[in-house]
């Protein structure tokens, strides 16, 4: 834990702008009154264990920043919107000094964060961004372009021929952006994949990987990929709600699997790739049947480097939620104290594959 706090506050410092410099002198600086500053954390589900690394980034910034901030750890029982804005409210009535936010919905929750804006607490979003206006700023993936990104890595697979179908996870923001991101790639609206620009936090906070030659310098390999792989013979069967559920998400894909017939699934959520790779498995369609899907998942057992290394799930994008939360909450503070913080922060996102689950980088997402 320490080592992992050490990384990340080193590269941290220089994004945020902090004064964290030694004072110099002959003369030790006076003690001075040390103001706390609140700072609501609250995700989508206080259950999942997708959290966990926001939690640890708050134990690290409680154990690094002592008095001066009070982290509240919140979130509903249950992932959803009308969850979740009482839990929004009660902060709000705490008087707390910011809100760092991962929101169940993008629309839903606009009201009571003007309320928050009305009573001067910033609001940060993390991980899922909202509608309002008055947020101050978004920590997280760039999700369209892991969306645009999934879909060359579908297409590649596919060999540029086959058909299709989407899994995504209810109203959440991250699943419209996904969606949008891995629709408009293979309908040809993206004329050249994006660069996705590195993260803010830490050395371990990567992109999608890009290849370099021998002097290290990047490869325009994307030019040459969308020669080589075209999306004209790529169908898109159906897209489904998985309701952020993975037994709804297995329903989903066994539906695809058997009616659709589909060679391949996207799924925006680790619930929609559990309940693919679930579905793929009880019906002896491995091999067949191929999944891409965005983040880590672990339950009764089952993880996705076991069906990763079964060939049942090939890619998976990893975000950095560890990031979220420290870069969130440090944000939270600046915005606090009226400074001002830049309006997007990209955490970054790892393509991961049988090939590169073990690399150092992919195994500190995995287990922090």
């Amino acid at each position: 834990m320490k080592k992992k706090s050490r990384i990340l506050k080193i590269a941290a410092a220089g994004i945020l702008a902090l004064s964290m410099l030694p004072l110099t002198g002959c003369h030790p600086a006076p003690e001075q009154d040390v103001k706390t500053i609140n700072v609501a954390v609250i995700v989508k589900d206080i259950n999942s264990t997708y959290w966990n690394p926001v939690w640890s980034a708050c134990d690290d910034l409680q154990a690094e920043l002592g008095n001066s901030i009070n982290i509240l750890k919140l979130g509903p029982q249950e992932e959803s919107a009308e969850a979740q804005i009482p839990v929004i409210q009660d902060a709000i009535n705490q008087k707390v000094d910011a809100i760092v936010l991962a929101a169940c919905d993008p629309d839903a929750e606009n009201e009571v964060l003007a309320e928050a804006t009305a009573a001067n607490i910033p609001i940060i979003t993390i991980d899922s961004d909202v509608t309002y206006e008055g947020r101050v700023s978004y920590v997280g993936t760039m999700n369209k372009n892991a969306g645009e990104s999934a879909a060359r890595c579908a297409a590649d697979l596919l060999d540029g021929e086959g058909t299709i179908g989407v899994i995504y996870h209810g109203t959440a923001a991250t699943a419209t952006e996904r969606c949008d991101g891995f629709l408009n790639q293979l309908e040809g609206k993206v004329e050249a994949p994006p660069e996705m620009a590195a993260g803010s936090g830490s050395k371990q906070n990567n992109s999608l990987p890009e290849a370099t030659d021998e002097a290290g310098n990047p490869i325009q390999q994307e030019s040459e990929t969308e020669a080589m792989v075209s999306y004209a013979n790529i169908k898109i069967a159906e897209v489904l709600d998985g309701k952020s559920d993975w037994e709804k998400s297995k329903e989903q894909a066994e539906k695809l699997i058997n009616d659709d017939h589909v060679d391949l699934i996207f799924a925006t959520n680790r619930k929609g790739a559990w309940g693919a790779c679930e579905a793929i498995t009880e019906l002896g369609k491995q091999g067949e049947v191929y999944v891409v899907g965005f983040d880590y998942f672990e339950n009764d057992g089952k993880n996705a480097e076991m069906y990763l290394s079964k060939g049942i799930l090939n890619t998976m994008i990893i975000q950095n939620p560890y990031n979220m939360g420290y870069l969130g909450v440090r944000y939270a503070m600046e915005a606090a104290k009226g400074e001002p913080i830049p309006s997007l922060v990209d955490t970054g996102a790892v393509l991961v594959t049988a090939d590169n689950i073990n690399d150092s980088d992919v195994q500190f997402l995995i287990n922090n």
